[in-house]
């Protein structure tokens, strides 16, 4: 992609597209399930790591899941006892209620990559811990976790305190979020580790996830906002002017995209549109307006 000449013709090419690009941490989809492609678990492996196999199905991990994970095991050569001790924070944490899959994601994780056995479990291990920090923040604050814990807030909090997202930052923004819908919840913790991993000082993305929280933005919004800050940072914007170019004169707190004021990315500025409505007008350089779609 070449470089534009205007801050609105950047805006538009990065954010009209979002929907199919969407940012890894706003995906968690592929981060709960398995990694890479599909191994097939022999019947002479299925027999050797039949008692782990048991354990997981007393646990409630799905069969097609946990085979799934033993194969990458059997198949980079690690065995039974080792896949043992890599599996037991999956093990426990089923058998406790928590969701397995985030751990045995991990496993994989680690397989594909081709760590030795120790690396993976400390690597498991140390996502188990997050997702007990995560649940302690959650239930602090009185969200309402499934039974199961099997919520995808739950999965986010916990994927976002494993990034290094600030455990006050993230804190702040289910406090901030009581009462929200947990879909919207979950969208700003996740696009405060993108933010994070980015490289953007914790406090300007603790301000941003708040900011988010504030205009009460959806999850695509959410998702825009993300893609614009990430430019705008690699164009070596950061802290105030960032959040100043985000909303412009409408401030933190100010209306939804599309209304009525202000520059930055939902006002007259970058996100064009001028006075457009929700919709944008003939010409406006908004998702739903004339400009530089690409």
């Amino acid at each position: 992609m070449g470089t534009r000449p205007g801050l609105s013709a950047a805006l538009a090419a990065a954010l009209l597209c979002f929907a199919a690009h969407t940012p890894a941490a706003l995906a968690l989809g592929s981060r709960d399930g398995p990694s890479g492609p599909p191994v097939e678990l022999s019947w002479d492996a299925r027999e050797a790591w039949a008692p782990v196999l048991k354990e997981a199905a007393k646990a409630g991990i799905p069969q097609t899941r946990i085979e799934a994970t033993v194969a990458r095991l059997v198949a980079s050569g690690i065995g039974p006892d080792d896949g043992r001790r890599i599996l037991e924070p999956a093990l426990s944490a089923a058998q406790k209620g928590l969701p397995p899959g985030l751990l045995l994601s991990k496993v994989d994780e680690g397989v594909l990559k081709g760590a030795p056995p120790d690396r993976i479990a400390r690597a498991v291990e140390a996502r188990l811990a997050a997702m007990r920090r995560a649940l302690d923040l959650l239930e602090a604050r009185g969200y309402p976790v499934p039974p199961d814990r099997g919520g995808g807030l739950l999965a986010a909090t916990a994927l976002a305190l494993e990034s290094g997202v600030p455990e006050a930052a993230i804190a702040a923004a289910l406090e901030q979020g009581k009462g929200s819908r947990p879909g919207q919840v979950k969208a700003v913790i996740e696009a405060g580790e993108a933010l994070y991993l980015e490289g953007i000082d914790a406090g300007t993305v603790q301000a941003l996830m708040a900011d988010c929280l504030a205009r009460n933005l959806r999850r695509p919004e959410i998702i825009r906002v993300v893609r614009f800050a990430k430019e705008q940072h690699r164009r070596g914007m950061e802290g105030a002017a960032l959040r100043e170019a985000l909303w412009g004169e409408q401030g933190p707190t100010g209306g939804r995209p599309g209304s009525r004021g202000g520059g930055g990315m939902h006002g007259g500025g970058p996100m064009g549109g001028g006075t457009g409505g929700p919709r944008g007008g003939p010409g406006a350089g908004g998702p739903h307006g004339g400009g530089h779609r690409r």
